[in-house]
Formats: structure tokens, C-alpha cells, sequence
């Protein structure tokens, strides 16, 4: 597989050479990235930049992320409009499997820092 490496503040990215990367998400800041994709494979995958990890970002910057991306690719934005809302009873148990199970489903995941899963998978971030 072909892979590309790109820079972070304090690392290097590895990714996929057919992931298209959102350089609108990108600053000098930049040393996280994750990957943006869609189940039933109705997007190609989307890597956007962050200062720090998903999981430390707040709503408001969660949100203005993914208003770049959607901004840089309408397909995005098309793909989440097309999402069928989950519902679920009292007891966080699933009422509409079938919508959901042929909805489009769209996610963005962390890339992890691991040289071993970005030398021999070509996805991951190697830090310096």
C-alpha cells in the first residue's frame, strides 16, 4: 500500500496515499489528525488536522471542525443530511434497526500515535 507522510507540530503523520486530506483543518498548531469516513462507503476517507485529540476537544470546537470540513467538501454535509436519526426507548434499546441499519452512517476517528500501526498498516502518528 502506498502511504504519505505528512508533518505535525511534533511528529509525523502517516496515512493512506488515497485518504484526501483537508488542508483547510490545518495550522501550525496542527499535531493531531483524525480520519472522516461514512459506513456503506458513500464517502472516500477524509483526514482532518486538530491541535489536540477529539476526545479533549470541546463542543464548540468539534462543531467549527466539522463546519471546515463541510465548508472544503459539501459531500460531507450531503452525506450526514442523509442520515436517518437513531431511536431509542427508555431502555437505550434501538427502535429503528432497519432505517438505520441501510442509513448512511458518518464518523470521524482519531488517528492513534503508534509507530508499529503507522510502519506496517500505513496509518498512524510517529512522534519525534
Amino acid at each position: 500500500m502506498k502511504k504519505k507522510e505528512l508533518s505535525l507540530k511534533t511528529g509525523i503523520l502517516v496515512i493512506p496515499d488515497h485518504y484526501k486530506v483537508i488542508e483547510e483543518t490545518r495550522t501550525e498548531g496542527s499535531d493531531h489528525a483524525a480520519v472522516i469516513t461514512a459506513k456503506n462507503s458513500i464517502l472516500p476517507h477524509f483526514v482532518a488536522f486538530t491541535e489536540k485529540p477529539l476526545n479533549s476537544m470541546t463542543a464548540e470546537e468539534q462543531s467549527a471542525l466539522w463546519d471546515k470540513c463541510i465548508s472544503a467538501h459539501p459531500e460531507i454535509g450531503d452525506a450526514i443530511g442523509r442520515e436517518h436519526e437513531m431511536v431509542f426507548d427508555d431502555d437505550w434499546i434501538l427502535q429503528n434497526v432497519e432505517e438505520c441499519e441501510d442509513s448512511v452512517r458518518v464518523g470521524i476517528v482519531q488517528v492513534p500515535e503508534d509507530e508499529k500501526l503507522a510502519k506496517e498498516c500505513g496509518i498512524g502518528i510517529i512522534r519525534r
